[in-house]
């Protein structure tokens, strides 16, 4: 009889080991990852475990910190497109108190097929020669559409800790960026948020958007509307986002920048670095999709077909821009911030792609940013934008407005672990993971401490 309960004990024993197996590999757990790399870039294929980002890094102090810290999302291959925002950064730089240096971030390994070694060499001799190369912990060619949310979250978390900047930015690779008009509109934005009592400041083209929350890595509402816009999608019962975040301010992947506050804040929270080690767990172990509807199947459809591509355990992150944002809205309400949401209107200040009418001095003033460019186009647009135009001396942040006035009247937060509920009681606002029992509750933005305000300057 002993011997029979010990072979029960060491059947259990091992059982118990592999069930902590198959929930560590599902939710993420990993390796600590070394930080940053200042070497080629290797190769790891599917199914190698996820890295844990620790926010700590190890790298020599900087020299000379600029204002802002520009990261550039680019792919290993794109040697044009570096070359020509180098070339328009050197005709449109700032003041030397007000310097914006890029970097070029890319991942520090590929999810599969890495490219030739001789693509990989050029970009490590072009890493060597101009020093504007930053490799994350993070994969290059992931599966899905969502091609940098690996490489774009592990930037956001080792920046702010590595760089002394005011204001860290993200862009892309085809958007040009004004340096000096964008420090220019910055420093407005700065003094106005110290003025306001909202210290961090978040500065984008200002978009809305709702979240599934608890693991879901899916955006469900909002888009490229107004608050008002994001708010009918998250009460419309056929968009099916009754169990969804928000809607709170979204930055768009061509310009989305963080006061140094703020960004530290969203840097060394701890669940925005457990976000990505899930998301990196899901590239691994979830079903690759090719389209975005694809990877974010609604959840009505996945519990009624509950198929293994559809499981809402394997849904993998494809929109970056949201999620980026879902993580602020998150820790700006954890520890109860105070921020000020500076929106940069579309016309003058950003242009979606090339037009003529830029050549305009008053436009060629406002201008911040371009996108859409590339190396065949941008000796056009340098025969029209007249970089050398100071940004207006009339620049301002108005915050007359309230947010409930731009129509952001309430959002949605998880409320927290309330105590186990009855089946019956899990009904429309009961969201996902385990021990599903939370529970969303309204909020008002404003009371909460978000301030919203918009960028403008006298007409000239």
């Amino acid at each position: 009889m002993a011997g029979q309960a010990q072979v029960i004990v060491s059947c259990m024993g091992l059982f118990l080991m592999a069930l902590g197996f198959f929930f560590g590999v599902l939710y993420g757990a990993g390796v600590r990852d070394p930080g940053p790399s200042h070497v080629v870039i290797s190769n790891e294929h599917r199914g190698s475990r996820p890295m844990s980002l620790s926010p700590a890094v190890d790298v020599e102090p900087e020299v000379d910190a600029p204002y802002v810290l520009l990261g550039v999302i680019s792919s290993p291959a794109a040697f044009g497109r570096r070359g020509m925002l180098r070339e328009f950064a050197a005709k449109a730089h700032g003041p030397p108190g007000r310097t914006v240096r890029n970097e070029f971030v890319f991942g520090d390994r590929f999810y599969e097929s890495p490219p030739s070694a001789e693509v990989q060499q050029r970009l490590a001799d072009e890493a060597t020669r101009y020093g504007d190369a930053v490799f994350v912990g993070a994969r290059e060619r992931l599966p899905h559409v969502g091609k940098a949310t690996e490489k774009s979250a592990a930037w956001w978390l080792s920046a702010p800790l590595r760089s002394r900047a005011r204001f860290f930015c993200k862009t892309d690779d085809d958007s040009l960026i004004h340096h000096a008009h964008l420090a220019a509109a910055l420093a407005a934005a700065e003094a106005q948020a110290l003025q306001e009592g909202s210290p961090h400041v978040l500065f984008s083209y200002i978009r809305w958007r709702g979240w599934l929350p608890f693991n879901r890595f899916q955006a469900c509402g909002g888009g490229w509307g107004g608050p008002i816009d994001a708010i009918r999608h998250l009460e419309d019962p056929k968009e099916h986002c009754e169990l969804a975040e928000g809607p709170f301010p979204q930055g768009t992947g061509q310009l989305t920048c963080m006061s140094r506050n703020l960004a530290l804040e969203l840097a060394s929270w701890k669940p925005f670095e457990h976000f990505l080690r899930v998301a990196m767990a899901r590239n691994d172990f979830g079903a690759p999709c090719t389209t975005a509807k694809e990877c974010a199947q609604s959840y009505l459809d996945e519990i009624k077909k509950w198929h293994v591509n559809h499981h809402p355990g394997l849904n993998m992150w494809h929109h970056e821009d949201a999620g980026i944002s879902y993580n602020v809205w998150g820790v700006v309400n954890a520890k109860q911030l105070r921020v000020t949401v500076v929106h940069m209107p579309e016309k003058g200040w950003i242009w979606p792609w090339f037009h003529p009418k830029i050549a305009e001095p008053d436009q060629s003033a406002r201008a911040i940013m371009m996108h859409k460019v590339t190396p065949q186009t941008l000796p056009d647009v340098l025969r029209h934008w007249k970089v050398a135009e100071p940004a207006p001396a009339e620049l301002s942040i108005d915050c007359r407005q309230s947010c409930s006035k731009w129509g952001w009247k309430w959002a949605r937060r998880p409320c927290g672990l309330e105590g186990p509920l009855t089946p019956s009681a899990r009904q429309p606002w009961r969201g996902f993971g385990p021990p599903w029992n939370h529970t969303l509750c309204k909020l008002d933005p404003v009371e909460v401490g978000w301030k919203c305000c918009f960028l403008s300057a006298k007409e000239i």
